[in-house]
């Protein structure tokens, strides 16, 4: 007779059964059917139907957003270069 402590809970994974109330066999036919289509099936088609059409275009960016982002980036890189110049120039006065 050997006790047994678990300090923690490990659940159980869960498992799926679902049982449908109604099963129409007809329906569920006719749906496969209607999936596979009158030709053969080819895996991957309806989805490549369903995005075929939806590409859109990357938005284009106005010449003032780029600007802009341009002069943030440069100033941005010469606030980085400011600050480690006088970290540089103190650590030589103040022998940091």
């Amino acid at each position: 007779m050997s006790l047994q402590f678990n300090f923690f809970h490990l659940p159980q994974p869960k498992k799926f059964d679902y049982k449908p109330l109604y099963y129409d066999k007809e329906k569920e036919r006719a749906k496969e059917l209607h999936d596979i289509g009158e030709g053969k099936y080819v895996p991957g088609r309806e989805i490549r139907r369903a995005f075929g059409g939806k590409r859109t275009p990357k938005p284009k960016t106005s010449p003032a957003q780029r600007v802009t982002r341009i002069i943030t980036i440069i100033t941005l890189a010469a606030l980085l270069g400011a600050i480690i110049y006088f970290t540089k120039l103190f650590s030589i006065f103040y022998n940091i």
